[in-house]
């Protein structure tokens, strides 16, 4: 990234939508480049983020977002489902042994092959969406950095009373 500001509180004046897309739309004005792929996780991604957006991108998406097409029936592992809306931005919904949503606005319905470990053991060949291949190719890094935040519980908790008062505050 090549802006190196950072987010102090609130903006005095704040245009539309969420912090998060304010957020990215003020990074992304920053990048030089027009060649360039986006990726988000499930925090940052919305609908809104996607159309709006002047670069390509992919992330993971959550369900109970706003404007996201709501999917009913129930997938066998290795099954996906696409919608695409008036943009052209497309929502995926593919079974994996977790339900997993993914949105982008330059990937196609395409699936590839990919090879997953059964609890048995053996190994065992699913079709999976492209976009989704490319997201966990390259969202790695940040992904694995926030599993290893979660493993630390940075409220210490202690026997005395008067360590818990100013750890609390």
């Amino acid at each position: 990234m090549y802006d190196l500001n950072i987010y102090a509180g609130k903006e005095e004046n704040a245009s539309q939508g969420t912090l998060g897309e304010r957020v990215v739309g003020k990074l992304s004005d920053s990048i030089k480049f027009t060649n360039v792929v986006l990726t988000f996780d499930k925090l940052i991604s919305s609908v809104n983020l996607l159309d709006t957006i002047k670069f390509s991108a992919v992330g993971t998406l959550m369900r109970n977002r706003k404007n996201v097409t709501k999917f009913y029936e129930k997938l066998k592992r290795g099954e996906n489902q696409f919608m695409f809306n008036e943009n052209g931005t497309i929502v995926c919904r593919w079974q994996d042994t977790k339900e997993v949503l993914a949105i982008s606005n330059c990937f196609s319905d395409e699936t590839t092959l990919v090879t997953r470990t059964m609890k048995d053991g053996t190994k065992k060949e699913f079709s999976s969406p492209t976009m989704l291949k490319f997201y966990n190719d390259h969202m790695g890094g940040v992904d694995l950095t926030d599993q290893y935040a979660g493993l630390y519980d940075f409220k210490r908790r202690s026997n005395k009373w008067w360590k818990n008062v100013w750890l609390e505050l």
